[in-house]
Protein backbone atom coordinates (compact mmCIF):
# COMPACT_ATOMS: atom_id res chain seq x y z
CA UNK A 1 0.00 0.00 0.00
CA UNK A 2 1.06 3.30 -0.66
CA UNK A 3 2.10 5.61 2.36
CA UNK A 4 1.36 9.56 1.93
CA UNK A 5 4.14 11.72 3.08
CA UNK A 6 4.27 15.21 4.24
CA UNK A 7 6.22 17.71 2.20
CA UNK A 8 9.44 17.37 4.90
CA UNK A 9 9.24 13.57 4.77
CA UNK A 10 9.20 13.48 1.18
CA UNK A 11 12.02 15.60 0.95
CA UNK A 12 14.31 14.04 3.85
CA UNK A 13 13.68 10.55 1.53
CA UNK A 14 14.29 11.91 -1.63
CA UNK A 15 17.57 13.65 -0.78
CA UNK A 16 18.89 10.65 1.51
CA UNK A 17 21.47 9.81 -1.05
CA UNK A 18 22.99 13.22 -1.11
CA UNK A 19 24.92 12.62 2.00
CA UNK A 20 28.33 13.32 1.13
CA UNK A 21 27.52 15.34 -1.85
CA UNK A 22 29.02 19.27 -1.70
CA UNK A 23 27.07 21.09 0.62
CA UNK A 24 25.88 23.67 -2.72
CA UNK A 25 24.53 20.94 -4.44
CA UNK A 26 22.58 19.20 -1.46
CA UNK A 27 20.55 22.74 -1.09
CA UNK A 28 19.76 23.19 -4.75
CA UNK A 29 18.83 19.65 -5.06
CA UNK A 30 16.36 19.99 -1.84
CA UNK A 31 15.04 23.13 -3.12
CA UNK A 32 13.84 21.21 -6.58
CA UNK A 33 12.60 18.26 -4.79
CA UNK A 34 11.29 20.08 -1.83
CA UNK A 35 9.56 22.86 -3.79
CA UNK A 36 10.16 26.38 -3.39
CA UNK A 37 8.50 29.54 -4.46
CA UNK A 38 11.87 31.26 -5.76
CA UNK A 39 12.70 27.66 -7.97
CA UNK A 40 9.65 27.00 -9.88
CA UNK A 41 9.14 24.13 -10.69
CA UNK A 42 8.71 22.85 -14.41
CA UNK A 43 5.29 24.44 -16.49
CA UNK A 44 1.98 22.11 -16.30
CA UNK A 45 2.33 19.84 -19.07
CA UNK A 46 6.46 19.14 -19.05
CA UNK A 47 7.17 15.59 -18.64
CA UNK A 48 10.47 14.52 -17.63
CA UNK A 49 11.96 10.55 -18.18
CA UNK A 50 15.06 8.60 -19.41
CA UNK A 51 14.59 7.85 -23.17
CA UNK A 52 15.40 4.42 -23.79
CA UNK A 53 17.62 4.06 -27.29
CA UNK A 54 14.87 2.29 -28.87
CA UNK A 55 12.60 5.28 -28.54
CA UNK A 56 15.59 7.89 -29.31
CA UNK A 57 13.92 9.49 -31.62
CA UNK A 58 11.32 11.19 -29.73
CA UNK A 59 13.73 13.31 -28.51
CA UNK A 60 16.92 13.52 -31.30
CA UNK A 61 13.94 15.05 -33.68
CA UNK A 62 14.44 18.11 -31.94
CA UNK A 63 18.35 18.01 -32.74
CA UNK A 64 17.96 18.54 -36.65
CA UNK A 65 18.00 21.16 -39.01
CA UNK A 66 14.59 22.66 -39.56
CA UNK A 67 12.84 21.61 -42.67
CA UNK A 68 15.26 19.30 -43.56
CA UNK A 69 15.17 15.63 -44.43
CA UNK A 70 16.22 14.15 -41.62
CA UNK A 71 14.99 10.42 -41.62
CA UNK A 72 18.22 8.98 -42.89
CA UNK A 73 20.15 11.46 -39.96
CA UNK A 74 17.58 10.07 -37.23
CA UNK A 75 18.13 6.31 -38.63
CA UNK A 76 21.85 6.57 -38.86
CA UNK A 77 22.12 8.28 -35.34
CA UNK A 78 19.42 5.75 -33.94
CA UNK A 79 21.93 3.03 -34.51
CA UNK A 80 24.67 4.50 -32.81
CA UNK A 81 22.35 5.44 -29.33
CA UNK A 82 21.48 1.44 -29.54
CA UNK A 83 25.13 0.65 -29.43
CA UNK A 84 26.37 3.06 -26.93
CA UNK A 85 23.46 2.24 -25.10
CA UNK A 86 25.74 -0.69 -23.84
CA UNK A 87 28.48 0.83 -22.78
CA UNK A 88 25.78 2.61 -19.92
CA UNK A 89 25.21 5.69 -21.83
CA UNK A 90 21.81 7.57 -20.40
CA UNK A 91 19.67 10.08 -22.32
CA UNK A 92 16.91 11.88 -20.46
CA UNK A 93 14.03 14.39 -21.96
CA UNK A 94 12.03 17.39 -21.12
CA UNK A 95 8.31 16.85 -23.14
CA UNK A 96 5.92 19.81 -23.28
CA UNK A 97 2.57 18.38 -24.15
CA UNK A 98 4.11 16.02 -26.22
CA UNK A 99 6.86 17.97 -27.90
CA UNK A 100 10.87 17.51 -26.72
CA UNK A 101 12.53 20.86 -25.59
CA UNK A 102 15.31 19.56 -23.23
CA UNK A 103 17.52 16.93 -23.31
CA UNK A 104 20.87 15.55 -21.13
CA UNK A 105 23.26 12.76 -21.88
CA UNK A 106 24.83 11.30 -19.08
CA UNK A 107 27.33 8.39 -19.47
CA UNK A 108 30.25 6.65 -17.50
CA UNK A 109 33.30 8.61 -17.88
CA UNK A 110 35.13 5.58 -20.57
CA UNK A 111 31.93 6.14 -22.58
CA UNK A 112 32.08 9.65 -23.21
CA UNK A 113 33.24 10.49 -26.86
CA UNK A 114 36.24 13.02 -24.80
CA UNK A 115 40.20 12.75 -24.48
CA UNK A 116 39.61 12.97 -20.70
CA UNK A 117 41.99 11.53 -17.96
CA UNK A 118 39.69 10.29 -14.48
CA UNK A 119 38.50 6.83 -13.19
CA UNK A 120 35.25 5.90 -11.57
CA UNK A 121 33.08 9.52 -12.83
CA UNK A 122 30.17 9.85 -15.05
CA UNK A 123 30.06 12.90 -17.72
CA UNK A 124 27.08 14.73 -19.17
CA UNK A 125 27.96 15.25 -22.24
CA UNK A 126 24.79 17.51 -23.56
CA UNK A 127 22.04 19.78 -21.75
CA UNK A 128 19.88 21.65 -23.61
CA UNK A 129 16.67 23.19 -23.24
CA UNK A 130 15.11 25.21 -25.78
CA UNK A 131 14.74 28.79 -25.65
CA UNK A 132 10.95 28.17 -25.37
CA UNK A 133 11.29 26.56 -22.00
CA UNK A 134 13.29 28.05 -20.05
CA UNK A 135 12.95 29.35 -16.63
CA UNK A 136 10.60 26.31 -16.21
CA UNK A 137 13.30 24.05 -14.09
CA UNK A 138 13.91 22.03 -17.03
CA UNK A 139 17.62 21.95 -16.41
CA UNK A 140 17.45 21.62 -12.54
CA UNK A 141 15.30 18.52 -12.90
CA UNK A 142 18.16 17.45 -15.56
CA UNK A 143 20.62 17.94 -12.66
CA UNK A 144 18.54 15.71 -10.11
CA UNK A 145 18.13 13.10 -12.03
CA UNK A 146 22.23 13.46 -13.11
CA UNK A 147 23.45 13.25 -9.39
CA UNK A 148 21.04 10.44 -8.85
CA UNK A 149 22.83 8.51 -11.32
CA UNK A 150 26.31 9.48 -10.18
CA UNK A 151 25.28 8.97 -5.82
CA UNK A 152 27.58 6.51 -5.76
CA UNK A 153 30.24 6.78 -8.25
CA UNK A 154 33.46 9.74 -7.71
CA UNK A 155 31.92 12.79 -9.16
CA UNK A 156 30.48 14.28 -12.62
CA UNK A 157 32.80 15.82 -14.99
CA UNK A 158 31.33 18.40 -17.28
CA UNK A 159 32.93 19.74 -20.58
CA UNK A 160 31.75 23.12 -21.70
CA UNK A 161 32.02 26.11 -24.29
CA UNK A 162 31.54 29.67 -24.37
CA UNK A 163 28.03 29.75 -25.98
CA UNK A 164 27.38 25.65 -24.90
CA UNK A 165 26.67 25.23 -21.49
CA UNK A 166 27.45 27.96 -18.76
CA UNK A 167 30.05 27.78 -16.43
CA UNK A 168 28.29 29.50 -13.98
CA UNK A 169 24.94 27.12 -14.35
CA UNK A 170 27.22 24.08 -13.29
CA UNK A 171 28.54 26.17 -10.15
CA UNK A 172 25.46 26.47 -8.75
CA UNK A 173 25.27 23.03 -8.13
CA UNK A 174 29.09 22.57 -6.49
CA UNK A 175 31.06 22.24 -9.86
CA UNK A 176 34.35 23.32 -9.65
CA UNK A 177 36.51 24.66 -12.75
CA UNK A 178 39.60 21.72 -13.06
CA UNK A 179 40.96 22.93 -16.17
CA UNK A 180 40.46 25.03 -19.11
CA UNK A 181 42.09 24.27 -23.16
CA UNK A 182 41.34 26.74 -25.37
CA UNK A 183 37.69 27.62 -26.40
CA UNK A 184 36.75 24.72 -23.41
CA UNK A 185 36.21 24.59 -19.64
CA UNK A 186 36.27 21.45 -18.06
CA UNK A 187 33.77 21.10 -14.63
CA UNK A 188 33.89 18.94 -12.11
CA UNK A 189 31.55 17.83 -8.88
CA UNK A 190 33.77 15.98 -6.65
CA UNK A 191 32.43 13.64 -4.34
CA UNK A 192 35.86 12.87 -2.08
CA UNK A 193 39.15 14.89 -1.86
CA UNK A 194 41.19 12.41 -4.16
CA UNK A 195 38.79 12.65 -7.34
CA UNK A 196 40.58 14.75 -10.19
CA UNK A 197 39.48 14.54 -13.60
CA UNK A 198 42.10 16.52 -16.58
CA UNK A 199 41.97 17.03 -20.09
CA UNK A 200 44.14 14.28 -22.20
CA UNK A 201 47.53 16.30 -23.37
CA UNK A 202 45.52 15.63 -27.34
CA UNK A 203 42.36 16.80 -25.95
CA UNK A 204 40.47 18.78 -28.82
CA UNK A 205 43.53 17.58 -31.77
CA UNK A 206 42.66 15.55 -34.82
CA UNK A 207 45.27 12.53 -34.74
CA UNK A 208 45.17 11.11 -38.63
CA UNK A 209 46.64 7.11 -38.45
CA UNK A 210 46.31 4.75 -41.00
CA UNK A 211 44.48 2.46 -38.50
CA UNK A 212 41.67 4.96 -38.76
CA UNK A 213 40.40 2.59 -41.40
CA UNK A 214 37.94 0.51 -39.01
CA UNK A 215 34.16 -0.69 -38.50
CA UNK A 216 32.70 -0.17 -34.83
CA UNK A 217 30.17 -2.57 -35.06
CA UNK A 218 26.76 -1.42 -36.94
CA UNK A 219 28.19 1.99 -37.74
CA UNK A 220 30.13 3.17 -40.80
CA UNK A 221 33.45 3.10 -41.36
CA UNK A 222 36.24 6.19 -41.82
CA UNK A 223 36.63 7.31 -44.96
CA UNK A 224 40.11 8.22 -45.14
CA UNK A 225 41.75 9.48 -48.80
CA UNK A 226 44.85 7.92 -49.92
CA UNK A 227 45.49 11.75 -51.09
CA UNK A 228 45.71 12.71 -47.64
CA UNK A 229 49.87 13.05 -47.89
CA UNK A 230 49.82 14.80 -51.44
CA UNK A 231 51.63 18.37 -50.80
CA UNK A 232 49.48 20.54 -52.03
CA UNK A 233 46.21 18.90 -50.52
CA UNK A 234 44.36 20.58 -47.94
CA UNK A 235 42.18 17.61 -45.90
CA UNK A 236 39.12 18.64 -44.03
CA UNK A 237 37.91 16.51 -41.77
CA UNK A 238 34.69 15.68 -39.71
CA UNK A 239 35.04 13.84 -36.44
CA UNK A 240 31.36 13.03 -35.25
CA UNK A 241 29.79 11.05 -32.14
CA UNK A 242 26.95 9.99 -34.59
CA UNK A 243 24.52 10.88 -31.11
CA UNK A 244 23.43 14.73 -32.33
CA UNK A 245 21.97 14.55 -35.73
CA UNK A 246 22.33 18.16 -36.04
CA UNK A 247 25.92 17.92 -36.34
CA UNK A 248 26.33 15.66 -38.39
CA UNK A 249 23.68 17.43 -40.78
CA UNK A 250 25.43 20.50 -40.67
CA UNK A 251 29.14 19.22 -40.94
CA UNK A 252 28.50 16.96 -43.90
CA UNK A 253 27.13 19.82 -45.39
CA UNK A 254 30.47 21.57 -44.69
CA UNK A 255 32.49 18.89 -46.33
CA UNK A 256 30.52 19.37 -49.15
CA UNK A 257 30.94 23.21 -49.28
CA UNK A 258 34.74 22.25 -48.54
CA UNK A 259 34.70 20.13 -51.64
CA UNK A 260 33.18 22.81 -53.59
CA UNK A 261 35.81 25.80 -52.73
CA UNK A 262 38.62 23.65 -54.62
CA UNK A 263 40.21 20.24 -56.59
CA UNK A 264 42.96 20.19 -54.28
CA UNK A 265 40.40 20.14 -51.21
CA UNK A 266 40.07 16.10 -49.52
CA UNK A 267 37.28 15.21 -47.02
CA UNK A 268 36.40 12.50 -44.86
CA UNK A 269 34.37 11.88 -41.78
CA UNK A 270 35.31 9.38 -38.36
CA UNK A 271 32.80 8.00 -36.38
CA UNK A 272 34.17 7.95 -32.36
CA UNK A 273 32.10 6.19 -29.37
CA UNK A 274 34.59 6.55 -26.38
CA UNK A 275 36.99 8.24 -24.43
CA UNK A 276 39.98 5.94 -25.89
CA UNK A 277 38.34 6.80 -29.71
CA UNK A 278 38.71 10.39 -28.56
CA UNK A 279 42.16 10.00 -26.64
CA UNK A 280 43.05 8.35 -30.15
CA UNK A 281 41.46 10.12 -33.30
CA UNK A 282 40.35 13.07 -32.25
CA UNK A 283 37.56 15.10 -30.22
CA UNK A 284 34.26 15.99 -31.65
CA UNK A 285 34.81 19.03 -34.31
CA UNK A 286 35.59 20.19 -37.57
CA UNK A 287 39.56 20.00 -38.42
CA UNK A 288 41.27 21.90 -41.26
CA UNK A 289 44.80 19.76 -41.58
CA UNK A 290 44.32 18.27 -38.44
CA UNK A 291 43.40 22.21 -36.34
CA UNK A 292 40.01 22.81 -35.34
CA UNK A 293 38.16 24.98 -36.96
CA UNK A 294 37.06 27.54 -34.35
CA UNK A 295 34.18 29.17 -35.78
CA UNK A 296 30.77 28.99 -34.13
CA UNK A 297 28.28 28.25 -35.70
CA UNK A 298 30.34 27.82 -39.38
CA UNK A 299 29.87 30.82 -41.34
CA UNK A 300 30.68 30.15 -45.54
CA UNK A 301 33.17 33.20 -46.28
CA UNK A 302 35.56 32.34 -42.75
CA UNK A 303 35.54 29.05 -43.71
CA UNK A 304 36.66 29.36 -46.89
CA UNK A 305 39.51 31.64 -46.09
CA UNK A 306 40.56 28.98 -43.75
CA UNK A 307 40.52 26.77 -46.31
CA UNK A 308 42.50 28.79 -49.15
CA UNK A 309 44.79 30.15 -46.62
CA UNK A 310 45.70 26.95 -45.74
CA UNK A 311 45.98 25.71 -49.03
CA UNK A 312 47.87 29.41 -50.46
CA UNK A 313 50.33 28.04 -47.18
CA UNK A 314 51.05 24.69 -48.52
CA UNK A 315 51.74 25.48 -52.19
CA UNK A 316 54.21 28.31 -51.00
CA UNK A 317 55.64 25.48 -48.46
CA UNK A 318 56.46 22.98 -50.88
CA UNK A 319 57.19 25.10 -53.94
CA UNK A 320 59.89 26.48 -52.13
CA UNK A 321 61.61 23.26 -50.56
Amino acid sequence: MRQNYSGSDRVREDTAFLSGWPRTAQLHLVLIIGGNKMKPRPLPGIEIREVSAEHIDSINIMCTVPGSNCSAFLQESARVHRHVATLGVKTFGAFQDGKPVGRMEIMPIDAAPMALSGDGLWVIRCLWVLEEAKGAGIARHFMNEAMKIARDSNGIAVVTYENWMPVSFFEKFGFEIAEANGPATLLLLKMSSETAVSFEKHFGRYRHSDTQRRRHPGLPSSQISDRLNANEMAHVTAVLTGRCPWLMQSWRHWLSVAKGISDKVVTSELIILTRNDAAEFGDENLYIDGVPYQGSPVQFEPFRQAIEERLAGRAKKYSNS
